[in-house]
């Protein structure tokens, strides 16, 4: 299991996504550009989850999850 620190840091930055999902969620889209940041802050989310739930300590995810599609930038 992780040390208690990164679960503190896991448990921190996971309510954290949440809560910053919440109020994207809430804002007003035209050009889908809140969909889109949405999108990859719960996909950053799910890999905090998946790490947490390995036991292993917090690290940034891998280039291919964090990738921006270059449509959209």
């Amino acid at each position: 299991m992780a040390q208690p620190e990164a679960l503190e840091t896991y448990t921190r930055t996971i309510s954290t996504m949440n809560e910053v999902l919440d109020e994207l969620r809430d804002v007003p889209d035209p050009d889908g550009s809140m969909t889109l940041l949405a999108d990859r802050i719960a996909v950053e989310r799910e890999w905090v989850r998946a790490l947490l739930a390995l036991g292993e300590e917090p690290r940034r995810p891998p280039g291919w999850l964090r990738r921006i599609d270059a449509a959209h930038t």
